[in-house]
């Protein structure tokens, strides 16, 4: 999962209509969510902790696919997979569709 579709789902999950107010609920500027947004900025570990409490995920996914963003941005298709890897490792199973 990309930054960008965890603050989605985030935005979603807490009935937010704002990157205004989906930074308050972050504790984070909104210029921070802009950032996140355009790909300026990845999560540190303090958000990416924070956005996994929000979703009942372990904390090692967020920051797996952070880093794994990172990598990617860097240009490092071994850091890459090995993030992805490390994320899929701590993905938290789909809930079955009824």
């Amino acid at each position: 999962m990309r930054t960008i579709q965890y603050l989605n789902t985030v935005k979603s999950r807490y009935g937010l209509t704002s990157d205004y107010q989906l930074a308050h609920k972050l504790g984070l500027r909104p210029s921070g969510v802009s950032n996140y947004r355009h790909e300026t900025s990845f999560f540190n570990e303090e958000t990416a902790q924070f956005i996994a409490k929000l979703l009942y995920i372990h904390p090692a996914q967020v920051i797996a696919h952070a880093n794994a963003e990172r990598a990617e941005r860097a240009g490092k298709p071994e850091m890459l997979k090995m993030w992805l890897d490390v994320a899929a490792k701590f993905a938290t199973p789909e809930p079955p569709q009824t």
